[in-house]
């Protein structure tokens, strides 16, 4: 049979009741396999599985799933051998649901790093940007405090400074909902600056801020004391200068 991963057979349920081919797709262990590549059991829905392997070519598979949108489903379960599946079919690896969602922007928004991992390795697009809000993978790991998924974009040189509609960047966002480890993720390895605004003028600080004070006060103590650092050197940068330019125009 065509179109299968190693170790692993397709199965597909088919509905006793309705006769009708449709469920989702079952990988079944070669080990488990009979001699005569035929496979029959009962499931818990009502449904049960009668493939004989023979019967089946590729392309009939191909119409039977949607590749791509398994590939979305399998990406926001985080169902690794699945995804494999999908890719080892030719699901398009980029594909964009309605909105613009990509399979990496609901794997990172769920913090699936194995999937995100999978994905990246297979060359996706890692700087993809949702038709609604503009919305990147590495925007939505943020959104959500996924500091090791955040962690994995960043080191395959994701771009950090895209920003969605209202110019959040993934620190804005972070900070916002008060996800400290996330944050100084951002801060500290993505050198993404603490004192940059949204479109509407707001830092990180500032949105972290906005909520009531418990809920973000660890974010909002961690960005003052970097604000203060950064405010400081520049100080310090300009300082120098003008020192360096009076001793200057004495000397002339």
């Amino acid at each position: 049979m065509e179109g299968y991963i190693t170790n692993y057979y397709t199965f597909y349920s088919f509905n006793i009741y309705n006769l009708s081919y449709y469920c989702s797709i079952y990988l079944i262990p070669v080990q488990s396999i009979q001699s005569n590549c035929c496979y029959r059991d009962a499931l818990d829905d009502g449904t049960f599985l009668l493939i004989n392997l023979a019967d089946l070519s590729f392309h009939q598979i191909r119409n039977m799933e949607d590749w791509n949108e398994k590939l979305i489903e399998a990406a926001e379960k985080g169902r690794v051998e699945e995804l494999k599946l999908c890719l080892a079919n030719g699901a398009n690896i980029d594909y964009q649901k309605v909105g613009g969602w990509t399979a990496l922007m609901f794997a990172a928004s769920e913090g699936h790093v194995e999937v995100c991992q999978l994905l990246l390795e297979n060359r996706c697009n890692k700087d993809i940007t949702s038709n609604v809000g503009g919305w990147t993978a590495l925007l939505f790991a943020a959104l959500r405090g996924h500091v090791e998924a955040c962690q994995l974009l960043l080191e395959n040189r994701c771009n950090k400074d895209i920003t969605n509609s209202d110019g959040y960047t993934a620190l804005h966002l972070a900070a916002k909902w008060g996800h400290l480890q996330t944050t100084r993720c951002l801060v500290e390895q993505a050198s993404i600056s603490p004192l940059v605004k949204t479109h509407q003028g707001e830092t990180p600080y500032d949105l972290a801020a906005a909520k009531k004070y418990w809920q973000n006060k660890e974010v909002m103590e961690y960005l003052q004391t970097v604000m203060s650092e950064k405010s400081s050197g520049v100080n310090a940068g300009i300082g120098i200068e003008g020192i360096f330019i009076s001793l200057l125009l004495i000397i002339l």
